[in-house]
């Protein structure tokens, strides 16, 4: 992808063996999506680089998951994220004005919903949505895990997280 390279990778010094082939798909997809990133990351090779006491690598929103849950931890993720959205929305159309009507028409476009995020007075938007401040922006929620959990115990949920149509 044109100029992802000159961008900083939010995924930096693994604790990954020499060589792994894993960790320069996780940088260059930090660089892609940046920080309206979320990673559900299946207990494994992964977890072990990714957050092994002291190091983290990681500089965005990162949890892991058992092994054979991933898919179904990652779509949690995301139907969590959508329903506190929906009552950002809620609370947005009951005290409409240009920011949120804008927020409402584009809450699915992360450019146009961190302008507004950016944008807000959170010492004067009502409670909810300072208390729900973390949710205005659109992230991107990616479920990350190696072959066994792919292939193996985990394929039934990867399945059915697939068979959602759910953009995860």
């Amino acid at each position: 992808v044109i100029n992802s390279q000159f961008k900083e990778p939010k995924f930096a010094f693994s604790g990954a063996c020499a060589g792994c082939g894993e960790t320069p798909y996780i940088k260059l997809l930090t660089q892609l999506f940046g920080d309206h990133l979320i990673i559900s990351n299946a207990t494994g090779c992964s977890s072990i680089y990714s957050g092994s006491t002291p190091s983290m690598p990681y500089n965005l929103p990162w949890a892991s998951s058992l092994f054979e849950d991933n898919a179904e931890y990652g779509y949690g993720m995301l139907l969590a994220n959508n329903m506190i959205r929906e009552r950002i929305k809620k609370i947005m159309s009951n005290n409409i004005n240009p920011l949120y009507q804008k927020w409402i028409d584009n809450m699915n476009d992360y450019e146009i919903t961190k302008e507004v995020y950016d944008n807000l007075d959170f010492d004067k938007v009502e409670p909810e949505i300072k208390e729900l401040k973390d949710y205005i922006i659109k992230r991107s929620v990616w479920t990350i895990g190696g072959d066994g959990w792919a292939y193996d115990i985990g394929y039934g949920g990867i399945d059915h997280v697939l068979a959602s149509n759910e953009n995860v």
